[in-house]
């Protein structure tokens, strides 16, 4: 596990928010990293990511979107062990808490 530094709880959203540095860490590894530090869990002990996004599929998307003129404004959204777990291509992660009624990509 890389240490996904502080990660900021919302009481009003009931959803946290971290922030990755995409050029040195996979959006894929960063969403596993930040999930241990949230469930305080080894990732041995979550569902593999794979049952609810393709992780390659993934990184790709928001390699694509550091490309763009504006990252923050593109998002891929999935939900995962009762959270929505959105990933920014301008690093930001964010964790909604039984957020999990479906999934979008924006």
């Amino acid at each position: 596990m890389t240490d996904p530094g502080p990660i900021e709880y919302d009481i009003e959203t009931n959803s946290y928010r971290a922030q990755f540095d995409f050029t040195s860490i996979e959006p894929s590894v960063a969403v596993i990293d930040a999930l241990e530090a949230i469930t305080d869990r080894e990732s041995t002990a979550l569902p593999p990511l794979y049952e609810a996004i393709d992780p390659e599929g993934l990184d790709a998307v928001i390699e694509s979107t550091q490309r763009t003129p504006h990252p923050d404004q593109s998002s891929v959204s999935f939900p995962y062990q009762g959270f929505l777990v959105t990933v920014f291509g301008d690093g930001t992660l964010e964790v909604a808490v039984g957020g999990d009624e479906g999934s979008s990509d924006k």
